[in-house]
């Protein structure tokens, strides 16, 4: 570790910058000749090796390129992992904007309709791998077929009005609607109509009190209940850890479901173990019902299940059921199974389940076949095909190459989805997405139908996706304002539009707006330089449009710049526009020039809180630095007191709690954002741009990004994330300022996780539920404890204390919001403060 620091030091930190460098910095960097020298050795020979295989590759794309194969039989799932059935069902992903936006499919409307519902259960149901979301999208299609161009009850309802499924038959419910299936274990979906728990009261000697009720975890879990003829069967599962346990739980089931002793029959069996030893005990009961207690035991035994205990209750319709009632209660039992053998993951329950059944449904079987997946991402690889200049799918090709041009066809067009619905993360949650998927004129839309139906069945991708996005997930005011001449490479984009006003008009980029690009562009004189920072150079400049004035013009780095600004960019920077709020650094423009450069224009501030904190005096904890020159604020003006610090944090997290209410993000927070006005105010910049631009791993000037103010669930390796992560970075941006150090200072991810761990301790699953399930979560990880008599902060009250604790806290769910960070009593005094100097030109929040 010592060596790696000291390469790092000397800039040193990669295998091409150690064989490109001089073998004397190496030497002067490790001070060990011989091993300096071995080192820069294995560094260019692996640099070799590396060109060589680059090389190669590039020689042999072709034939290793994967293709992916319709499965010409139905997989064996028996046989089959869970990780190998969901690796046998990949579907192709291109997200290359300009390949999609040149394709022009020929296809029809189903297979569109099962595309969407692939891709969008993708986010509304994340929990579900890709062969439960094949298999429900899938039914969606074949639940909503008979309606064709009015399917799913959005342009016309269905006669009768919307579909209901029968009682007691399976069901699930997808996009806003119930669909019918044969369950097979998964597919748990909770509708945004679930209500909250109601709230209960409990007597205490003081009087009564008001508290709400914490949901309670279920001890039994139930089938279906499927009927034939009358008699109707449901089954009741329940884990226990001692088999005398059985008695008093069905007691307890009995008592919360009196229904179930007025019941013909309640069979039940128990298998149990203790510990490692591999006997295990076995008991059943009949009921009346000859050889149901052993039937049960059997089905136990054959998925091998323990510490179990099974109640499978038949109400007798007065007909004889023959052998047919031994598979219904087959069906119940495994219903009511399967819930117990379910497995949970870090963004909740992930279950591939039970295996579907093959046999064919009969006048009394309850329900429809499952959908196999295999059948639903074979149709998907074939019914995409590629328009040719005749408008048909014709062509001089093989079946081979045919069938790979479908298979990247099917890629653009699930590429295209999967940048909408990304452009949707983070600001819809499930329950709201799920609400409005059906709102949205998505499919058929009667643009997408008539298109289709005059007879040549083109589709671009490009055409889709505006139809796609006819509603903006955001709230709008009621009038917006349009970003005039800006345009992207040529090509028309529509906003969605606004939810309260659907007329309101979309912004649009325009190959016509160029002239009216170059006026922009020469509004601004760049003064000089002041900044290089994660997204690009800032300069100081002056709007000559408006008076001469100073503001900030921010040129945005973007990865490759010939290929001009992402639609998604410009899409999200459009938005923070709009926002509008004292604690927020204004963006007052957006300038395209040259059709592939984007400036932001922003109002000027000279002064970030690391440049503030730096030009402390020394004897204050700072490092006695200089101002920038010409810095309209001195330092000795506010220093770093208590009550400034206060100040400060006040309106941060003001700033964050407004960013947060319009569902943005900053997710790189650090004191480098955050700007100082001539008031000594603090203010947010930089917000939205990680959405925009993503999160680079180096700056402008190859300056690595720093992780000192990462939230944990990022580093180690979450892709589901919300507000805790700014306010992370917010308790250690507090920490910082109170203690004039930066609170985990580390330099590799693995260092800057370890730094936290040490402070922190080592979290648990008691202590983080899901820690554990995170990709970059190590068991090998050393296991540290908390020092809890040693404060993070020991110049901060117990207030201060309560709060930075309440930022710090592990699990994203339990960390304290911005609203209610506003009102935490550390804030008390300072408020009182702010309005008791009201209206005072020097009040420190003015």
């Amino acid at each position: 570790m010592g060596h790696i620091k000291a390469l790092q030091a000397k800039n040193l930190r990669s295998i091409s910058d150690i064989a490109e460098a001089p073998i004397a910095t190496i030497e002067e960097a490790i001070n060990d000749a011989k091993l300096a020298k071995s080192l820069h050795t294995a560094c260019k020979g692996h640099g070799k090796k590396s060109t060589k295989r680059a090389a190669e590759d590039a020689a042999s794309t072709t034939a290793k390129k994967i293709k992916l194969e319709p499965h010409k039989r139905d997989l064996d799932y028996s046989s089959m992992a869970p990780e190998e059935l969901e690796g046998a069902l990949s579907l192709p992903l291109v997200e290359d904007e300009d390949a999609i936006r040149q394709t022009t499919l020929v296809t029809n409307r189903a297979p569109l309709v099962l595309a969407f519902a692939v891709e969008l259960l993708r986010c509304t149901m994340p929990e579900q791998p890709p062969s439960s979301r094949l298999s429900l999208a899938q039914a969606v299609v074949s639940a909503n077929s008979r309606a064709k161009a009015v399917s799913l009850g959005i342009e016309k309802a269905p006669a009768g009005g919307e579909m209901t499924v029968p009682e007691g038959q399976p069901k699930v419910r997808v996009l806003g609607r119930d669909v019918p299936v044969l369950k097979r274990g998964g597919y748990t979906w909770t509708s945004d109509d679930t209500k909250a728990q109601p709230s209960t009261q409990s007597s205490t000697s003081t009087g009564t009190v008001a508290t709400s009720q914490e949901p309670r975890p279920k001890t039994w879990t139930a089938s279906q209940k499927l009927s034939s003829k009358g008699s109707v069967f449901v089954a009741h599962a329940a884990k226990l850890s001692s088999p005398t346990q059985r008695a008093s739980m069905m007691k307890a089931l009995m008592t919360e479901k009196p229904d179930l002793e007025t019941a013909t029959h309640n069979a039940w069996a128990v298998r149990s173990s203790y510990g490692n030893s591999p006997l295990v005990q076995e008991a059943s009961f009949d009921d009346g019902e000859s050889g149901c207690g052993k039937f049960l035991l059997g089905i136990m035994r054959e998925i091998d299940i323990k510490n179990v205990v099974v109640v499978l209750t038949r109400w007798y319709g007065g007909v004889m059921l023959g052998p047919d009632r031994w598979r219904l209660m087959r069906e119940c039992v495994n219903d009511s199974l399967s819930m117990q053998r379910r497995t949970s993951s870090l963004s909740g329950e992930a279950v591939w389940a039970l295996d579907p059944q093959d046999d064919k449904p009969t006048a009394s079987t309850v329900g429809m076949a499952i959908h196999r997946p295999e059948g639903a991402r074979n149709y998907l690889l074939r019914s995409f095909a590629t328009a040719h200049e005749d408008g048909t799918s014709e062509g001089k090709k093989t079946a081979a190459a045919m069938n790979e041009e479908k298979q990247e066809n099917l890629g653009r067009l699930l590429g295209a989805l999967r940048i909408l619905f990304t452009s949707w993360d983070a600001v819809l949650s499930r329950e709201e997405l799920d609400r409005r998927a059906w709102s949205w004129r998505v499919f058929p839309a009667s643009k997408v139908v008539d298109h289709l139906r005059r007879g040549d069945q083109l589709s671009t991708i490009d055409s889709v996706l505006p139809l796609l996005a006819h509603r903006r997930p955001f709230e709008r005011p009621p009038t917006p304002t349009p970003i005039s001449s800006l345009r992207h490479r040529g090509t028309s984009i529509a906003h969605p539009a606004d939810d309260k006003n659907p007329s309101a008009p979309a912004f649009q980029y325009d190959e016509r707006a160029t002239a009216s690009h170059t006026a922009i562009m020469e509004n601004y004189q760049k003064l000089e330089k002041v900044g290089e920072g994660t997204y690009g150079v800032v300069y100081k400049a002056r709007d000559l449009a408006n008076g001469g004035c100073i503001v900030a013009l921010k040129k945005i780095r973007l990865e490759a710049e010939d290929e001009g600004v992402p639609s998604t960019a410009i899409r999200e920077i459009s938005l923070l526009k709009e926002m509008k709020d004292k604690n927020i650094v204004r963006l007052l423009n957006i300038v395209h020039a040259d059709g592939h450069k984007l400036y932001l224009v922003f109002e000027f501030l000279d002064l970030d809180l690391k440049k503030y904190m730096e030009a402390l005096p020394v004897s204050d904890g700072g490092r006695g630095k200089a101002l920038p020159e010409g810095a309209s604020i001195k330092v000795s003006q506010l220093g770093m007191s208590d009550q400034v610090v206060q100040k400060f944090m006040m309106q941060l997290c003001e700033g964050i709690k407004y960013c947060h209410s319009h569902r943005v993000l900053h997710r790189d927070l650090k004191p480098q954002n955050l700007l100082i006005d001539k008031d000594g105010n603090l203010k947010l910049a930089d917000f939205g741009l990680a959405r925009a631009f993503g999160v680079p791993l180096r700056t402008y000037t190859h300056e690595v990004v720093t992780l000192w103010y990462r939230a944990p669930e990022i580093l180690l390796g979450g892709r589901q994330y919300s507000t805790g992560v700014d306010m992370w970075s917010v308790g250690c941006i507090f920490a910082e300022m109170c203690t004039r150090k930066p609170l985990f200072p580390g330099d590799s991810e693995i260092d800057e996780i370890f730094k936290i761990f040490r402070i922190l301790g080592t979290p648990s699953e008691d202590l983080w539920p899901g820690v554990t399930s995170y990709p970059d979560f190590k068991s090998s990880f050393p296991k540290w404890q908390r020092d809890y008599s040693n404060p993070i902060c020991h110049n901060l009250d117990d207030k201060g204390l309560d709060l930075l604790e309440m930022m710090l806290v592990y699990d994203p769910a339990g960390r304290i919001s911005a609203k209610q960070a506003c009102n935490h009593p550390y804030f008390e005094e300072f408020i009182a403060q702010k309005q008791a100097s009201a209206g005072g030109a020097n009040g420190y929040y003015n």
